[in-house]
């Protein structure tokens, strides 16, 4: 067994890059929740209603995002800020699938 992956820096890694990843997916679902019938943009833009609370998980998530690359990056290389990337992978997804079920909605509403 490799020692490294019993040490504390790798599991304080770990439990930040989960809990930034789950805090940047609870900041979509309360978009979600809060915007069901309409559109969220991807990447510019403000949907309709906008809980202030969704602020707040973003920070937090993004911070805990960081702190795992301030620690993993004397022992990781590049693989931090690639982990960090795809901490927001989730975000992309649900948006993605809310905005087509919306417009699924929409569409089979028209005709």
């Amino acid at each position: 067994m490799d020692p490294e992956l019993f040490s504390p820096t790798w599991w304080g890694g770990a439990a930040l890059w989960m809990g930034g990843t789950t805090f940047l997916f609870l900041s979509i679902r309360r978009l979600i929740t809060a915007n069901p019938h309409r559109e969220i943009p991807q990447f510019w833009g403000r949907p309709e209603k906008f809980p202030r609370m969704v602020y707040a998980y973003r920070a937090v998530g993004i911070v805990m995002l960081l702190l795992m690359v301030r620690i993993w990056s004397e022992t990781g290389g590049m693989w931090p800020v690639l982990l960090m990337v795809a901490a927001f992978v989730p975000l992309f997804i649900a948006n993605t699938h809310h905005n087509l079920r919306v417009r699924r909605r929409r569409t089979l509403s028209l005709v």
